[in-house]
C-alpha cells in the first residue's frame, strides 16, 4: 500500500499490534515476559488498546531520518500520537558543562539499538530504572544526525513522556568465553534467543550435530535388523499393469539367472577355501617368536641363505687423534694451523708442549710453509654486500625525508633486520656492518617520532649485537679446539711412535 504525496511515494508498513498476553506484553513481534509490573496491567490495558497511540517497532526509528519521515512511513495520522517501547540494556552517566546527563541503551533484544539522552532533571526522578527494564516513550524526538555514529540517538525533555512498565525476566549475559579467556558481555534474551549471543551461538551448532551423528550410529549398531527392515520396505513398490506384464517376460530369464548363481557360489567357495589356507599360513607364523620372524622375512625377500648382520656406523673422523698419530710430523701441522688463524694469539705453550714430547725436532729452515692467501671474494658474496650497502644507504638518506616517505624507510629497515637474522645464509658480515655504519643510524632512529620506526631500529641494533656476540664465540671456539684440544691419551701414543 502506498500514499502519494506530490512526487513522493511511501511505503506503508504493516505494524504488528501491541499487546497484553501471558504474564507479558508483545512488543517490537516478540514476546516480553516480565518478572514484576512496575505500572498496573489495568492501565497498561488502556493505554495500549487506545485508537490515538499506535506502537511503532525500534527497528523502523532506525531506518529513519526524523520524526516526520517516521510518521510517514508508518502512516499516522495529525491526531495520533507515535510511541516506542524498548528494554534498556545499559545505563550510564557523565558530565557536560556541570551538568548531569543520562544515557540508555534502549534495545528490541533482536539486534536493533538505540540511544535515550535524559537530562539532570529527569535523571534523577528515574532512578529506578535499571538495566532490564522494559519502558516507552511517547512521541520521540528524531532528530537527522549531523555527525555520524554508531547508535543512533533521541532526547527526553519531559517526565511524562516517559512511561516504565516492569523488569523483563530472563534478561542474562552470554554464557560463553571470549579468545582472551574472558567472559562474554553481550545481553541476551533466554525466552527467545538462549544463552548464547549470536556470535557464540555458532560455535555450539557443530556439537549439536555430532551428537545427532553419535546417536544414530549406535542405534544402527544396536539395531540393524531394524534398520535393513527398514531398506527392505523401502525397495518395495507396488505392482502396476506395467509390472504385471514385465513379469511375464522375465520368467524366461530367470533360469539362466539360476544357473549363473550356481557358477558364482562354486567360485565363492573356491576363494572362501583359499582365505581359510591362507589364515593357517598366518597362524603358524605368528607362532615363531622374537627375531627368527624378522629374520625368515628378511631372508625370503633377499632370497639369500646367510642371515641378515646389521653393519655398525662409521665413526666420526677426530682431527686430534689423527694429528697424534702422524708423529714427527705433528710439529709441521701444528705451523701450517696458526698460518692459517693470524687472528690467534700464539703463546707458544702449544709449540713448546710438542717439543717437549717428541724427541726429534724438525727445523724450521727445512720446510717451506706456504703463506696464507686471502680467499678471492666470489660475485655472490659482492651482490651481497652491494644489497646491503644499498639498504643501509636508504636508510640514511630517508631519514630526514617527510611523512610520506616513512613506509619506505620502515621496509627498509625491516629487510635488513631480516638479513642481520639469517646471516648465516645470507653471508653478512661483520665487515659490512661496520663499513656501512648502520649502529649509527639506528642510534638516531630511536628518538623518532614514528613509534613503529623506532621499535624496528631497536630490532635491528639487538640483530646486530647478536651477530657480533656469535661470531666472536666462534673464534673463541676455534681458538680452543687449535690449541688445547690434546689429551693426555694421545700424547703418550706420541711419545711411543
Amino acid at each position: 500500500m502506498t500514499a502519494n504525496e506530490g512526487n513522493l511515494t511511501v511505503k506503508l508498513r504493516p505494524l504488528g499490534k501491541t499487546r497484553l498476553y501471558n504474564n507479558g506484553i508483545i512488543a517490537n513481534n516478540i514476546h516480553l515476559i516480565l518478572k514484576r509490573w512496575i505500572i498496573e496491567e489495568e492501565s497498561i490495558s488502556m493505554i495500549l488498546s487506545d485508537s490515538t497511540t499506535v506502537f511503532a517497532s525500534v527497528r523502523d526509528v532506525l531506518d529513519t531520518k526524523d520524526t516526520m519521515q517516521c510518521r510517514k512511513l508508518l502512516g499516522l495520522a495529525n491526531n495520533v500520537d507515535l510511541a516506542l517501547i524498548f528494554t534498556v540494556t545499559n545505563r550510564t552517566a557523565r558530565v557536560a558543562d556541570k551538568n548531569i546527563i543520562t544515557t540508555w541503551i534502549g534495545s528490541d533484544l533482536q539486534g536493533a539499538n538505540i540511544k535515550i539522552l535524559i537530562r539532570s532533571d529527569l535523571g534523577a526522578q528515574l532512578q529506578n530504572v535499571v538495566v532490564g527494564t522494559v519502558c516507552a516513550i511517547l512521541n520521540p524526538d528524531i532528530k537527522q544526525q549531523t555527525i555520524q555514529a554508531d547508535i543512533k540517538a533521541i532526547n527526553v525533555n519531559r517526565l511524562d513522556d516517559v512511561l516504565v512498565i516492569g523488569e523483563l525476566d530472563g534478561l542474562e549475559q552470554c554464557k560463553a568465553v571470549t579468545v582472551k579467556g574472558e567472559s562474554c558481555k553481550n545481553v541476551v534474551y533466554i525466552h527467545n534467543q538462549g544463552e548464547y549471543c549470536k556470535y557464540h551461538l555458532k560455535f555450539n551448532k557443530p556439537k549439536l550435530k555430532l551428537n545427532n551423528q553419535n546417536q544414530l550410529n549406535n542405534q544402527n549398531q544396536l539395531n540393524p535388523k531394524q534398520n535393513s527392515n527398514k531398506l527392505n520396505n523401502l525397495n518395495k513398490r507396488p505392482k502396476t499393469q506395467a509390472s504385471n506384464k514385465s513379469q511375464v517376460t522375465s520368467n524366461s530369464h530367470t533360469n539362466a539367472i539360476n544357473s549363473h548363481k550356481t557358477n558364482s557360489n562354486t567360485t565363492v567357495n573356491s576363494a572362501n577355501n583359499s582365505l581359510n589356507t591362507a589364515n593357517n599360513t598366518l597362524n603358524s607364523v605368528n607362532n615363531v617368536t622374537g627375531w627368527e620372524n624378522v629374520l625368515q622375512g628378511l631372508r625370503s625377500v633377499m632370497c639369500e641363505s646367510k642371515p641378515y648382520v646389521f653393519s655398525e656406523p662409521l665413526r666420526p673422523v677426530k682431527p686430534t687423534e689423527t694429528m697424534a698419530r702422524l708423529g714427527d710430523l705433528n710439529q709441521l701441522m701444528q705451523k701450517i694451523i696458526n698460518n692459517r688463524s693470524p687472528n690467534t694469539v700464539n703463546t707458544g705453550n702449544s709449540i713448546n708442549m710438542v717439543n717437549i714430547v717428541n724427541t726429534v725436532n724438525i727445523p724450521e729452515n727445512s720446510v717451506d710453509i706456504p703463506k696464507p692467501t686471502q680467499p678471492a671474494k666470489s660475485t655472490a658474496d659482492t651482490d651481497r654486500y652491494n644489497e646491503f650497502l644499498k639498504l643501509a644507504n636508504l636508510i640514511n638518506n630517508h631519514i630526514t625525508k617527510e611523512k610520506k616517505e616513512y613506509n619506505k624507510l620502515l621496509g627498509a629497515i625491516q629487510m635488513l633486520t631480516n638479513r642481520v637474522r639469517v646471516s648465516r645464509d645470507s653471508g653478512v658480515t661483520c665487515e659490512m656492518i661496520s663499513s656501512s655504519n648502520i649502529m649509527k643510524t639506528c642510534e638516531m632512529l630511536l628518538d623518532h617520532p614514528l613509534e613503529n620506526i623506532a621499535m624496528s631500529a631497536l630490532k635491528l641494533r639487538r640483530a646486530i649485537r647478536k651477530l657480533h656476540k656469535h661470531k666472536h664465540n666462534e673464534f673463541n671456539i676455534s681458538r680452543t679446539n687449535t690449541q688445547d684440544n690434546i689429551t693426555d691419551k694421545y700424547k703418550q701414543e706420541v711419545t711411543t711412535t
